[in-house]
C-alpha cells in the first residue's frame, strides 16, 4: 500500500520522500494568511510551518518536535524575509502518538519570549468544535512542491475540499482517525514536505495543523491534519486561555 508520512522537512536530501510543501497551489500574500509563521531549527532554517494563535503562542505539529533553541518567523511572504522570534518553551500534546490511527494527537505550543506582533502578523482563532467543518478550506506552507523538489521562497497556498469523515476513512483506512483528524482532498493538490504544522484554515479560523499524507506528496490521496478543535481544551489550557478562541 502507500506509505504514510509525516509533512516534517527531512533532515537529509535522500530522505525527501518524507515530507511535502503544498503541491499544485500558488504563491500567495502573507497578509491573506497573517497568522501563518515558519518553524526553524536552531540553524534557522525552515522544518515545518507554524500557527499564531495570539499572545505569545504559537501552535505546530507535535511530530516537529523541537525546543526553546527554535525560532518562530512571521509577517512575510519571503521566508528569508520574516522577523524571528524567540522561543522560551515547547510543549508537546501528553497524548502524541498514543490512540487510534497515525500520529494522533499531533499538536505542540510554542511560548515565545515576547509578544508577537507586527506587520502582517495577526493571530488565527482556533476551532473550538470537534466536528468536520466540511466545504472549503486554505492550506498554506513553505513546504515542497512535489515530492523531489526544494523548498519554495515564496509562501504557496489554494483553496481546497475538505473532505467528509466517511470519504478519507475510505481512502486510509484505520490510518484515519475523525476524533482527530480532518482530511482536505481534490485529487491534484495537497500537502507536502516542510508543510507540517501549518495551517487548515476558513477565514481566520484554524480547523487542522498540517500532520501527515502519502509517501512523495502524492495529491491521488487525502492529505490529513490534526484536527483543532478536537483538543482545543488542551490548547487553552497550556495557553493559559490566552489563545484567540478560547
Amino acid at each position: 500500500g502507500t506509505m504514510l508520512v509525516l509533512l516534517l522537512l527531512p533532515a537529509l536530501a535522500s530522505a525527501i520522500t518524507t515530507d511535502s510543501y503544498i503541491v499544485g497551489g500558488s504563491s500567495v500574500n502573507i497578509r491573506s494568511y497573517p497568522w501563518q509563521g515558519s518553524y526553524r531549527t536552531s540553524q534557522g532554517s525552515h522544518t515545518c510551518g507554524c500557527i499564531f494563535i495570539g499572545g505569545r503562542w504559537v501552535l505546530t505539529a507535535g511530530h516537529c518536535g523541537g525546543s526553546s533553541a527554535y525560532s518562530l518567523g512571521f509577517g512575510n511572504s519571503n521566508r528569508l524575509d520574516v522577523t524571528v522570534f524567540s522561543i522560551t518553551r515547547t510543549t508537546r500534546h501528553p497524548n502524541y502518538n498514543q490512540g487510534s490511527g497515525f500520529t494522533p494527537n499531533d499538536f505542540l505550543v510554542a511560548e515565545a519570549t515576547t509578544e508577537i506582533s507586527g506587520t502582517d502578523i495577526s493571530a488565527g482563532t482556533i476551532a473550538t468544535s470537534g466536528a468536520n467543518p466540511g466545504g472549503n478550506g486554505a492550506i498554506t506552507g513553505w513546504g515542497r512542491t512535489c515530492g523531489s523538489c526544494s523548498l519554495p521562497l515564496d509562501l504557496q497556498g489554494t483553496n481546497i475540499n475538505i473532505i467528509s469523515d466517511s470519504e478519507c476513512a475510505s481512502r486510509w483506512g484505520s490510518s484515519f482517525d475523525s476524533v482527530n483528524m480532518v482530511c482536505v482532498y481534490n485529487g491534484s493538490q495537497g500537502s507536502c514536505s516542510g508543510d507540517s504544522g501549518g495551517p487548515l484554515s476558513k477565514q481566520s479560523n484554524i480547523y487542522g495543523v498540517t500532520s501527515w499524507g502519502a509517501s512523495g506528496c502524492s495529491p491521488s490521496y487525502p492529505s490529513v491534519y490534526a484536527k483543532v478543535g478536537a483538543e482545543s481544551a488542551w490548547i487553552c489550557t497550556t495557553t493559559n486561555n490566552e489563545a484567540s478562541g478560547c
